[in-house]
């Protein structure tokens, strides 16, 4: 049996559904570094496949097949973490009428343990894959109603430094919101207006990114002194919050159910092993009741051969 590959042809996607169906019983999964392949049963996502090459569906054992049991029903979703690029295109208006064509040019993540909306996503999307453009769309209408209400309010595109740092702020609290309803992180982004604002925007981008390094450079060892202090106490208050948080109960859950299954799955191959060691063992004795009934039917024949000539003498 063949390894299931989601993405064989590294095709620019970021996420594919594959349904129980299509998945063969035993059959493992060979998955990259940046990959996830989160489950989903009874109708919901229950957890994420560990390591490089799982198990999809395990095979019903031989204990199960004897008491009717049929393969779990359990559907897939495979996901690069990324990162992913995504360009949103949004309409605005001014206050004046006049109207902006804007894209916004975004770099994404995935996160690991976020996947389950996706689910749904990747069944309304083509082939159930889920593409950049996809996510894009997922949030296109709220994005673009939210930030044009924003615009609205405002009497003409912006000019100033300030204005369009003011505008990318108020983007990226609306999209880091939107997407987030995902699953998905922004981690950097750029409003591109539709005239000749484009050059303006790419030089104060620009003109920003080197203030803010010299900036953090200045900054770097004062901030330095402090953080450990800061960084010892979070820990400390870590400690203690996570042992009665409910994040770690899930996580216990989680784990519960990871030995539960893998128990099972050991207790089933033992059940299995033991009932081949008694075929083994009975066919075993079989042949050693065959070999002494032919030693036997030999013996006889060499006595009645030993009598016979003893009798001619």
């Amino acid at each position: 049996m063949t390894d299931y590959i989601w993405n064989e042809e590294n095709r620019k996607i970021v996420a594919k559904l594959v349904l129980s169906k299509d998945i063969e019983p035993g059959q493992r999964a060979r998955l990259g570094s940046q990959d996830i392949c989160a489950i989903r049963e009874g109708g919901g996502y229950t957890d994420n496949h560990i390591g490089d090459i799982p198990i999809l569906i395990p095979k019903v054992s031989l204990l199960g097949k004897l008491m009717r049991k049929k393969p779990v029903e359990r559907d897939h979703l495979f996901v690069h973490k990324g990162p992913h690029q995504v360009d949103l295109n949004i309409n605005a208006s001014w206050s004046t009428g006049k109207m902006q064509d804007i894209t916004a040019e975004m770099t994404v993540n995935i996160s690991s343990r976020e996947v389950g909306p996706l689910f749904e996503l990747a069944e309304r999307s083509d082939g159930n894959e889920i593409t950049p453009d996809d996510l894009a769309k997922a949030v296109q209408r709220k994005v673009e109603g939210t930030f044009d209400e924003y615009v609205m309010k405002l009497s003409d595109k912006p000019t100033t430094v300030e204005e369009l740092r003011a505008h990318q702020y108020k983007f990226d609290q609306i999209v880091d919101e939107e997407f987030g309803k995902l699953g998905v992180h922004v981690t950097d982004g750029v409003l591109r207006y539709g005239d000749d604002l484009d050059t303006k925007v790419d030089q104060i981008s620009k003109k920003n990114a080197a203030t803010r390094r010299i900036k953090d450079e200045k900054s770097f060892h004062g901030f330095a002194e402090g953080a450990q202090d800061v960084e010892d106490e979070i820990k400390t208050m870590a400690t203690k919050g996570a042992k009665s948080s409910e994040l770690a109960k899930k996580s216990a859950a989680r784990l519960e159910r990871d030995i539960i299954y893998q128990g099972e799955d050991s207790a089933r191959d033992e059940l299995a092993e033991r009932g081949e060691e008694k075929i083994h063992a009975a066919e075993k004795r079989k042949v050693e009741r065959e070999g002494e009934l032919m030693k036997a039917k030999a013996d006889s024949a060499r006595n009645l051969s030993k009598k016979k000539s003893e009798e001619d003498e």
